[in-house]
């Protein structure tokens, strides 16, 4: 059974679930409220998860930038602009 904790009731946007032993198994987060951070914490933990990948110069990555630019063009070829936003 999962219920709201009473810390959830604390930090407005905020609940945590508990199984029916009244362990922590979840948290519920008020995008409204929390996005931008909730958006921080997961670019941060994006960023540590990639710290061990080696570093490119930037040039390099120009290059593969206008690479994939150029790819992504060319599979859409001629479809109108509208269309292309809804992938067709």
């Amino acid at each position: 059974m999962i219920k709201s904790s009473i810390k959830g009731r604390l930090m407005k946007g905020i609940r945590y679930l508990t199984d029916g032993e009244g362990n922590q198994t979840a948290i519920v987060i008020d995008l409204a409220i929390w996005g931008e951070l909730v958006d921080d914490l997961l670019d941060a933990a994006l960023m540590r998860s990639r710290r061990h990948e080696p570093d490119i110069p930037w040039e390099e990555a120009e290059r593969q930038l206008a690479e994939l630019a150029g790819k992504e063009k060319r599979e859409r070829g001629n479809v109108p602009r509208q269309h292309q936003a809804l992938g067709s």
